[in-house]
Order: structure tokens, then C-alpha cells, then sequence
């Protein structure tokens, strides 16, 4: 360990700062009572974030607003946030007790940030200097002593240009869409290009017209052996299969050499394709190399810890932060992986040795095989390791008794993909079996031809510690060209053309890695945030963007689309990315954003002033096509136009204006691609209808109402309109099932509906209690924010605490919602 020696006199210590406490406890384990550890608890200045906050020195500036004088070189003018004031005030208490100061906080731009606001309202008047380590081991923080250096200013200027230009983004767009989308709406430099994407790809599924294709399925006997195979072409013209040879806006066939069969047509040639004369005509075998992936930066981790784990972006990170900080391993504390936010794929000399070593020692010789990894992402910016387990010998299975549930597996992934990319590639052998047979109505030099795909593994490789999600061996009958075969079965089978999917978190991580925007540590932030300001659902993994959502998009795309286009985005990333490395100064980067390259003209601020008062509404139009942008306002509009309106942030259907006006809420959960002319008329009839009086309760001596909400029509004891202001009891509720005609709902069944929830007890690891009642998707069971429906073999009636514990502990089940796709069947 260190040789406090240089560190001044007995009384006084070094003072090592980092960003938290479990970082810093991990650390004060390695160092020696000469050393004091402590943390800053991420960072301790920032820009004010309400008026409250401001700096009297600003207030009454004209941009007193941003906390940033652009017209004085953009400076910003930062206040210590309230969290952050007892941890400043305790780091200058220790400050006194120290002769030197080690900034050792993450080693991105982040860090070097906070490092550079810790001197600036420390103001230590001993020596400080800047360590970094990418792992938190004995060895790292070694090197790290070892080799102090300053704070690098480039990197600092990056990451206070990169902060000023997005609350220039942020403030300036923000208040176009509070004014005619409402409060709680905002922009972000990244964050509104992202929703773009999944809007975009909502508005594809919206015009998407779906294809019916038939294809067949066959089973023949082949001497003593049977063989799948499927229908391939006919007279010489292959069969459409897929997505791709239909026109995704006509569902017509788009591939000229590709037939278009139906199931009447496939059924007609059932009797032809028994009784011909089927033979082995050719037998295709290729080998392939399969190589494994490189090691982990931070985006690719959160993409295969949201495929193979299930995790959300956040989740993985989180998992990934306490693995870095340290775990207690009983007679040691240490960090089990290296940095987790990284654009680099190379592996140390250290690493590299381990993992060779372990491969050829578990599985021999012939399964190592030494690589290099060189970064491809278009806008790499961290000079540090993958990441990967600061020890290779370090297997998961040791690690099973302190490592559980998120931490374990994600850990255990990392050691995997660490592992596998130094190992050798697996060799697959593929086999295509063709058969063939002359049908009357077709020439003979044109056969009905099937095919059967097989797939067996040669050399298993890396695939030993990371087999790929879905690969598995395709075994074929041993037969010969030539070989008689007789088909057995033909049995026609139908399939839709798709459109394209939504995107998930690991599949628009991966966008915004692709179109290089935004930064590691930046993806499950911008993820979090469509989510929290309600411009994205969650539907399992998939994203989807609500009413909300599209209105934002729409709104800054129609009136600022350069600023929520990709590559814009991407070259200001590129702008900052040259700031880091010294080969500009921001200053220029911001006046040109803000003020315009050529004076006055292009700058975002004189933009904002133009446009702000001349958007008057956002509307979508709704008709048997789909969701349209209304660009021409009410004065067009006729009685039955229906319209998706927002105000106040929440969505909502309108029919017609002025007296004859109808509105109805629009479910939350509801996607857009999925809204249809005939669920918009549903829903305005029901709004006709309601609220309904259905009589007396016996039991409570109030009136049962039959009201509408956004989740559906539900039945309410007393007359409570809107949500129950503070202190006020909610009043009992109850859905109205899914299907039953508003007309025939009576006091009878109200007052059955009412009686619900039941409590069944205490949940025994919360304590919350466990209810169970019917909803509008059938009965279910729930906990807190946990809900999981019953099993068709459940009663609701009977149900008691332990069935529903088990139900609860179920994971959660996703919902798989089709789209509004037209269906273009050949007749």
C-alpha cells in the first residue's frame, strides 16, 4: 500500500475526494491512516434550476432566465444546490485538516468536470492534484498515486460547453411547448431527437398496409427417415415468404420475380403435390466461422442486458455501479468490474494474459485465440477499457453467495463476453437439402422445388461460455441426391406481412450509439425522461410514444426541424468532442448556436422570438387512413371531423366544434398506431351517455354514478367529480367490464362491483396489503404499484393471500399490441 511519507507532516493527511460513498469506502480499505477518503456525492455545483435559486447579482438580467450572460462570452453563473450544501460544508472541514488534496473522481469528461467545481468552491490553498483509475483494485489505485497529474481543462470546457448549450436547448424550446402543449413539456438537445425516432417509426406502423401470404409446410419419408422441408417455388418462380417483397404502404407485391400464392390456390395443387414423383436433387453444404463480439463499452452492455437479462437501461447501470464501487467479499472489499462508462474495446496487457490463461487451462489449448478490438463508435470519446471483471479468475460461480439478482447476472454476463472474445471462433456446417417434382401444369424444365435447412456445430469455440440467443443444431436426415422421397403431409400455411417494430430500450441505445448521439452515461437519463414526462409507455421492453409525445415531435419538427434532426445533433457532438481535444474553444461553438454563424441570422434565440407567438394549435386528424397533422386549425374542421387535441399534457378525442363539440379522454395506455376510426367513435358515444345516475346505495345511503374516465366507464359511490382534492377519502370505484353495453348496466350490478376490493392480508416482505378485485381486463391481484391478473383456473371469489403472493411473484407479463394495419388480402 502507499507510503504516506510524502504526505507532510504526522498531523495533517491527503485529502482523496470522490463522487460516493461506496466508492469511497472501497477505496479507504486500500490506503493507509495517512489518507482520508471521502466523498462529494456526484456534483457540488450546477447551473440554478428555479428563480428562486438565481444569484441576486443576475436577477433582472434579460438572461437571467438561462444563468448563463450570452453576451459576455457565455458565462455561466452556478450556486451550490441545496443537497449538496452539508457535503460542501464537511469537505472544507476536512480540507482544514489536510496538506494535500487528490481529486479521484470517474475518469470521463463528467469527472474531470467535478474534479475542476470541487477546487472551485473548495478553493483549497494546499496542493491538489487529479488521479484516475478505470477499476477499483489495490493495484489501480497504486498506479494512480503514482502518476497525479492537473485537471485537464480541455475536458472541462467540453463538459461546462456541452452543460451551457443545453440549457440554451432546453430553455429556449421549452417555453414554445408549455404554451400550447402545457406545462411539464420540455425539449432536450438529445432527448427530443430520440422521441423523433420513436415517432417516426409509429408513424411508419400507422401507414403500414399488411399483406396475407400463404406459403406450405411439408414432412417426407426418405427411405426409413423423415424430413420437414417447406414450399420454395413453383414452375420456377420462388414463393413470397417475407416482409420485404411486399409494398409496405399498398401491401401489394412489391418483388416482380416473386409469386404471390394464396390458400385457395396452395389447396388446388394439394392432390398434384401427393402423387408426384419427389427426389433429392441437390445437397448444399458450406462451413461458416462464427466470431464472438468484443468486450463491452457501455451501450452495448445495456443492449445485451436488455436482450439476454430483461433490464432496462437504468437498471443495468445501476447493477453496473455497485459492481464497479465494490463488493464486500468478506476478508476484502473490491471493485469486481472496471469503469462502466466507456466507448473503448481494448482489453489491458493485464487482462488480456488472465484471459488466456483461464481459457487454455479450462478448455485447452485450441480454444484461445488472442484479438484486438479496434472502437468503431463514431464519436468515441473515453480512452479507457472495455468493460470487464478487474479478475478473469474471479468466476461467477465464486461469487454466488454475495452476488444475487441483478448484480449477479449482469456481472455474470460481463465475465462471459470477456471471456468468449478472447477465445477461438466456432466453425458451424449448414446444409440445404432441395427436392424437386414436375407438376402437370408446370413445364418439366421448371419443377416444384422444396428446400429443408439444417445447421450442426463443428467446433463449438467461444460459443462454450456464451452460446448465442436462438443458435441450436438443425439435425437432417442422412440422404443422398438422387434418393426417392414421398411427401406425406402438405399443409398450407398463412403469414401477415409485419410491420416495421418498435423500438426497445436496447434497440434505440443502439440507434443513438449508430447516429452518434449523446454519450454513455447518457442513455438511461434520456430513456428515463421520455418516461417520466409521460411522451413514452412501456409495453414490456417496447417503447411507445404517446399522444403527448407526437405533439412535441410535431411541434419542434414543424417549426425547428434542424434541431431535432440526427445529424445536427451528431455534429455538435463532433464540435464538442474537438473542444475536449483542445482544437477549439466553445465559446465560438456557442455564439454560432445561439446567435447565429453570420451575426443575427439562423441563431436559435431570434428563431424562438419569431415563432413563438405565430404557432397557434396542434391537432392530429383522425379518418379511416389514420393520424394526420391538421395544419389549418378550426375554421376548417366540419361536424364530424374527429381530432386528437392536447391540453394540459393530457390527450383527448374531439369531435366537431363550437356548440355541437363532443370530447372524450383518450385511454393512456392506448398506442397511437393502434387508435381507429371505429375506437374514436366508441369513445365519443360513451362521453353521449354518460354520466349516468343508477340509484341508491342500500348499504352506504349515497348514489351510484355510471361515469367515464381515461381508463374506461366505471361505477362511483357519491357524486366526486374530478380526483378528491387533498384529505379527502377517495371514493369507491369499481370498472366497468370490458364488452358489457353501457345501456345495461343497472344498480344491481354497480352495487356487485362495489363490494370489491377484498383484503386478502399483509404482503410478508412489505407489509403493504394484498388486494384482490375485478378490473376492466379481468380480476387481478395487486400490491402496491404490482398488479398480475388471475389464471383462468383462479376465483376471485376464493382467492386467498398465498395464491396471490405466488401470482405477484410471477414476473410481469407484456403486452404485445399489433398495430392499426390494414390487411390487403389476395383474393
Amino acid at each position: 500500500m502507499p507510503d504516506a511519507s510524502n504526505a507532510g507532516s504526522s498531523d495533517k493527511k491527503t485529502l482523496v475526494i470522490v463522487e460516493s460513498g461506496a466508492k469511497a469506502d472501497t477505496i479507504s480499505r486500500f490506503l493507509d491512516d495517512e489518507y482520508v477518503v471521502s466523498a462529494c456525492f456526484g456534483h457540488v455545483r450546477d447551473l440554478p434550476r428555479r428563480a428562486a435559486e438565481r444569484p441576486a447579482t443576475i436577477k433582472g438580467q434579460p438572461w437571467a432566465d438561462l444563468a448563463v450572460d450570452v453576451d459576455h462570452g457565455f458565462q455561466p453563473y452556478y450556486i451550490v444546490p441545496s443537497e449538496s450544501k452539508k457535503h460542501v460544508t464537511r469537505l472544507r472541514k476536512e480540507l482544514k485538516q489536510a496538506d494535500r488534496v487528490l481529486l479521484a473522481t470517474d475518469e470521463d469528461r463528467e469527472g474531470e468536470s467535478i474534479g475542476w467545481h470541487l477546487v472551485e468552491v473548495l478553493k483549497p490553498k494546499v496542493p491538489y492534484e487529479r488521479i484516475v483509475f478505470h477499476e477499483i483494485t489495490p493495484t489501480a489505485i497504486d498506479r494512480a498515486l503514482e502518476s497525479p497529474r492537473e485537471i485537464d481543462k480541455h475536458l472541462v470546457e467540453a463538459q461546462e460547453s456541452r452543460r451551457i448549450l443545453d440549457r440554451l436547448y432546453g430553455y429556449s424550446l421549452s417555453p414554445v411547448l408549455w404554451r400550447k402543449l402545457g406545462q411539464g413539456t420540455s425539449a432536450g438537445r438529445v432527448q427530443s431527437v430520440a422521441l423523433r425516432f420513436l415517432v417516426d417509426r409509429e408513424r411508419e406502423r400507422m401507414a403500414f398496409v399488411s399483406a396475407e401470404y400463404w406459403g406450405a409446410s411439408v414432412n417426407f419419408e426418405i427411405d426409413d427417415s423423415r424430413l420437414s422441408a417447406r414450399l420454395l417455388s413453383l414452375g420456377g418462380v420462388e414463393l413470397a415468404s417475407q416482409t420485404s417483397d411486399f409494398d409496405p404502404s399498398t401491401g401489394q407485391l412489391a418483388a416482380d420475380h416473386k409469386r404471390w400464392e394464396t390458400e385457395e390456390t396452395l389447396e388446388g395443387l394439394r392432390p398434384a403435390m401427393t402423387n408426384a414423383a419427389w427426389s433429392v436433387a441437390r445437397i448444399a453444404k458450406t462451413q461458416a466461422r462464427m466470431r464472438p463480439a468484443p468486450p463491452f463499452t457501455t451501450s452495448t452492455m445495456q443492449q445485451a442486458a436488455s436482450n439476454r437479462l430483461g433490464m432496462g437501461s437504468a437498471r443495468a447501470m445501476a447493477a453496473a455501479q455497485r459492481l464497479y464501487q465494490g463488493i464486500d467479499l468478506g476478508t476484502e472489499r473490491v471493485g469486481l468490474i472496471t469503469y462502466m462508462r466507456t466507448d473503448s474495446v481494448t482489453l489491458s496487457d493485464q487482462a488480456l494474459g488472465q484471459a488466456a490463461d483461464y481459457v487454455k487451462s479450462t478448455y485447452g489449448d485450441q480454444y484461445h485465440q488472442f484479438r484486438t478490438y479496434k472502437t468503431r463508435s463514431r464519436n468515441a470519446q473515453e480512452a479507457h477499457e472495455a468493460i470487464r471483471p478487474t479478475d478473469i479468475n474471479r468466476t461467477p460461480a465464486s461469487l454466488r453467495d454475495v452476488l444475487d439478482g441483478d448484480d449477479f447476472a449482469l456481472y455474470d454476463l460481463i465475465w462471459r463476453r470477456t471471456l468468449a472474445c478472447q477465445m477461438a471462433d466456432a466453425q458451424v456446417e449448414r446444409t440445404r437439402i432441395e427436392l424437386q417434382a414436375n407438376l402437370p401444369e408446370h413445364p418439366e424444365d421448371d419443377p416444384a422445388v422444396m428446400i429443408a435447412n439444417g445447421q450442426v456445430v463443428l467446433f463449438s469455440g467461444w460459443y462454450e461460455v456464451l452460446p448465442p440467443r436462438g443458435e441450436r443444431q438443425q439435425l437432417l436426415p442422412d440422404v443422398s441426391e438422387g434418393d426417392s422421397a414421398r411427401l406425406l403431409e402438405f399443409e398450407p400455411r398463412r403469414s401477415e406481412s409485419q410491420p416495421p417494430p418498435r423500438y426497445t430500450e436496447a434497440s434505440l441505445v443502439k440507434k443513438l450509439e449508430e447516429d452518434g448521439l449523446g454519450r454513455p452515461s447518457t442513455y438511461a437519463a434520456i430513456i428515463k425522461t421520455l418516461t417520466d414526462r409521460n411522451y413514452v409507455t412501456r409495453s414490456g421492453r417496447t417503447l411507445i410514444p404517446t399522444f403527448l409525445g407526437f405533439g412535441v415531435t410535431d411541434l419542434l419538427t414543424e417549426h425547428f426541424a434542424d434541431l431535432v434532426n440526427a445529424e445536427f445533433t451528431a455534429d455538435m457532438e463532433n464540435s464538442l468532442d474537438r473542444i475536449a481535444r483542445g482544437e477549439t474553444r466553445g465559446e465560438e461553438h456557442l455564439h454560432a448556436f445561439y446567435f447565429g454563424a453570420d451575426g443575427e441570422e439562423g441563431g436559435l434565440k431570434r428563431r424562438v422570438a419569431e415563432k413563438i407567438d405565430t404557432i397557434s394549435f396542434w391537432a392530429l386528424n383522425l379518418d379511416k387512413d389514420g393520424l394526420s397533422l391538421d395544419r389549418h386549425g378550426d375554421d376548417h374542421v366540419g361536424p364530424e371531423d374527429i381530432q386528437v387535441r392536447i391540453r394540459g399534457g393530457s390527450s383527448f378525442l374531439r369531435r366537431g366544434v363550437g356548440e355541437d363539440m363532443r370530447t372524450a379522454p383518450l385511454p393512456p395506455d392506448l398506442a397511437p398506431a393502434d387508435l381507429t376510426l371505429a375506437q374514436a367513435d366508441e369513445l365519443l358515444e360513451t362521453t353521449l351517455q354518460l354520466p349516468r345516475k343508477l340509484g341508491r346505495h342500500p348499504d352506504y345511503d349515497d348514489d351510484v354514478w355510471l361515469l367515464n374516465g381515461r381508463f374506461g366507464p366505471f361505477v362511483q359511490l357519491g357524486e366526486v367529480v374530478g380526483r378528491p382534492k387533498r384529505g379527502q377519502p377517495k371514493p369507491r370505484r369499481a370498472s366497468v367490464p370490458k364488452g358489457m353495453p353501457l345501456p345495461d348496466v343497472n344498480l344491481e350490478h354497480a352495487i356487485d362491483w362495489l363490494r370489491w376490493p377484498k383484503a386478502l392480508g399483509a404482503h410478508p416482505e412489505t407489509g403493504e396489503e394484498v388486494m384482490a378485485r375485478p378490473g376492466r381486463w379481468g380480476p387481478y391481484v395487486q400490491c402496491g404499484a404490482e398488479r398480475r391478473n388471475l389464471k383462468d383456473d383462479d376465483d376471485l371469489e376464493t382467492i386467498e393471500l398465498d395464491r396471490a403472493l405466488a401470482l405477484l411473484a410471477e414476473p410481469r407479463a407484456t403486452r404485445r399490441s399489433s398495430g392499426n394495419r390494414r390487411t390487403n388480402r389476395r383474393r
